[in-house]
């Protein structure tokens, strides 16, 4: 059976939108890690559901 393994971006205060905000804090390390879990994976599902405004 294969792991499900899901990554966010995700602020502390819960807020979840477009990984820019994220850009100050960018680094060779984190990079490497993000990259370690990308190839790792067997495939990759990419997405965004856009909101409906009401």
């Amino acid at each position: 059976m294969r792991k499900l393994v899901v990554t966010e971006f995700l602020s502390l205060d819960g807020v979840m939108e477009e990984p820019r905000w994220t850009a100050p804090y960018w680094n060779d390390e984190i990079a490497a890690v993000k990259s370690d879990e990308l190839f790792a994976a067997d495939s990759v599902l990419l997405g965004q559901a856009a909101a409906k405004p009401w």
